[in-house]
C-alpha cells in the first residue's frame, strides 16, 4: 500500500513538472506590433516601446492616407494620466487624458491557465495561455495570448473588452530592454498642449 502511494505520488509530480507554470513577461522592450480592430475595420503597424514598471507606451505610426503618407507618435503615459498624440511632419502635439487605473501589462493575467503549446516555423515554441481580469471601465476582459516558451516574450494576445470591443495583436522583432529613454520625453512643442477630456485612443489600440 506505502509503495503504492509512493508511485502515485510521484506520478503526480511528474505530472505538474511537464504542465508550464505562468510566467512574467519581460518589464521594459521594443518592437513591432501588428493590431487589428474588427468592429473599426482598421489595422495598423507600428513600432512600439514598452516599459511596465512606469506604465508607459510609445509607438511609432505610418498612416497612408489620400495618396501621402502622414507620420505620427502616440506617447502614453498612464502614471500622468496623460498621452500625446503627435503629427511629426507638421510638428503638431494634441494631449489627451488617459483616466487612472487604464495601464494594461502586455502580460498573462494572474488566473490565467494553460490551454496549449505550439511550434510556429521550425523551433519557435509557443506556449498559449488564456484568463480574464477586471476592466476599468466595466465588466470583465477576457485575454488570449501567446509567448515564448523561451524568455515569456509576447507573441500575440486576442482581447475582448468589457464593452464588447475585441482587438487582435501580434509582435515581432522585439528586443529586451529600452536604449533611448529619451522617447519618454514629449517634443518641447507639446508643452503648450491643451489637455482634451475627450476619449483616448492609448485606451483602446496600445
Amino acid at each position: 500500500m506505502f509503495k503504492l502511494i509512493a508511485v502515485l505520488a510521484l506520478l503526480a509530480i511528474a505530472v505538474s513538472a511537464q504542465t508550464p507554470q505562468p510566467c512574467s513577461t519581460p518589464f521594459e522592450w521594443q518592437g513591432d506590433i501588428f493590431v487589428v480592430d474588427p468592429e473599426k475595420h482598421a489595422a495598423a503597424i507600428a513600432q512600439i516601446s514598452y516599459d511596465s514598471l512606469h506604465q508607459r507606451t510609445n509607438t511609432y505610426e505610418r498612416v497612408y492616407a489620400n495618396g501621402k503618407h502622414y507620420d505620427f507618435q502616440f506617447l502614453a503615459l498612464y502614471q500622468d494620466n496623460v498621452g500625446y498624440e503627435i503629427n511629426l511632419d507638421d510638428k503638431t502635439c494634441k494631449a489627451v487624458h488617459i483616466p487612472s487605473g487604464t495601464f494594461r501589462p502586455f502580460a498573462l493575467p494572474s488566473n490565467a491557465t494553460f490551454d496549449t503549446e505550439l511550434t510556429l516555423g521550425l523551433a519557435l515554441d509557443v506556449q498559449v495561455w488564456s484568463g480574464q481580469f477586471a476592466d476599468p471601465r466595466g465588466g470583465l476582459i477576457r485575454w488570449m495570448g501567446g509567448v515564448t516558451a523561451d524568455g515569456c516574450i509576447p507573441v500575440f494576445e486576442d482581447v475582448a473588452m468589457g464593452d464588447g470591443n475585441f482587438i487582435h495583436q501580434t509582435f515581432s522583432n522585439i528586443v529586451i530592454g529600452i536604449p533611448n529613454i529619451n522617447i519618454w520625453i514629449p517634443p518641447k512643442y507639446c508643452n503648450t498642449a491643451e489637455v482634451h477630456a475627450e476619449s483616448s485612443p492609448f485606451n483602446s489600440r496600445f
